[in-house]
């Protein structure tokens, strides 16, 4: 498997279900920076079989350098052992498969007071951009990144329910 066609390669692995466009254009996107960055370490790597052990490492520590946080990173290396572990040659040795995942954190986020809502709704009440996000996201408890991504077929008015569509 060529690196330059490492996320297409991706794309076609077998699965049971097929993965939704957001995840899926989220994956590519890392594959791709990671082909990048092997290209940049070693620029006579062509294919996935030529990523060694020390640039899997560099990567990953790079993506640390970024301020990943745990899960992030977990997931970068997960996703990369088991493309590797998908489209390597068998018999061929994963240069992922020694690193271990990262202790990672739960965040518990206390939600807003009510002052604390209608301060945050005060500020925005001139703001004809950023006022529907503010409300969607108190109203609803959605993300902010879900949110922003509601398109017009997402909303059903008539029975007052709002969902982000694959």
């Amino acid at each position: 498997v060529k690196l330059a066609e490492l996320k297409d390669e991706w794309a076609e692995i077998p699965r049971k279900r097929k993965p939704d466009e957001r995840y899926s254009a989220q994956c590519q996107s890392l594959l791709e920076r990671f082909a990048a960055f092997v290209q940049e370490q070693n620029p006579k790597a062509g294919e996935i079989g030529q990523v060694t052990r020390t640039v899997a490492r560099a990567f990953m520590s790079a993506e640390e350098e970024r301020g990943v946080m745990g899960k992030t990173w977990n997931d970068t290396l997960k996703l990369l052992r088991s493309t590797f572990a998908h489209l390597l040659p068998e018999g061929a040795i994963n240069p992922f498969s020694g690193l271990v995942t990262k202790e990672s954190e739960t965040i518990f986020r206390k939600p807003f007071t009510p002052g604390e809502l209608k301060k945050i709704l005060d500020a925005a009440e001139e703001d004809d951009f950023i006022r529907p996000i503010i409300v969607t996201g108190v109203c609803s408890a959605m993300r902010r990144g879900d949110c922003c991504l509601l398109k017009w077929e997402d909303v059903d008015l008539d029975k007052g329910r709002a969902w982000l569509v694959d």
